[in-house]
């Protein structure tokens, strides 16, 4: 049985899905929110929710997989933990989405800045996240975190 890590959001426009951490991750999510927006008549949503997406899902991936080498599973949360969790719902009232990833780790990911005057070669994602989402933060959870955009 699946158990899904978000609360539940009865009522409101909602599609949750859980990926595999693995590289093509990112890519599907990404395809699936398309996929969810174009359904909602939000088209015009999908290409800043997908920027926003890849990057949670990648930072959830690579969270996920420095902290889980095999697949196990919990009794608190019986999925495999080498899974990202991913929600999207639509805002209610206006025309926006909460975006929300959730990964096993326990470790608060952060922007990293600056080093030398330049943005290093990664690290970029939540910069951006915080540039395309109102908001953004992390929750955390009884197991691992969840991050937001808004």
């Amino acid at each position: 049985m699946l158990i899904s890590p978000f609360p539940s959001q009865e009522g409101r426009r909602t599609a949750y899905k859980v990926f595999g951490s693995a590289a093509t991750a990112p890519r599907r999510a990404r395809a699936f929110v398309r996929c969810q927006l174009r359904g909602w008549e939000l088209a015009d949503l999908a290409e800043t929710a997908e920027l926003v997406v890849s990057e949670l899902v990648t930072n959830a991936v690579r969270a996920t997989d420095a902290v889980v080498s095999p697949p196990v599973a919990s009794s608190m949360f019986p999925v495999a933990l080498r899974t990202v969790a991913l929600r999207v719902r639509v805002a209610p009232g206006r025309r926006s989405l909460f975006i929300e990833v959730w990964d096993v780790s326990d470790r608060e990911p952060a922007p990293r800045g600056e080093v030398g005057g330049e943005l290093g070669e990664s690290g970029r994602g939540l910069v951006l996240v915080g540039s395309l989402a109102r908001r953004w933060a992390t929750i955390r959870r009884r197991i691992g975190a969840r991050s937001c955009g808004v």
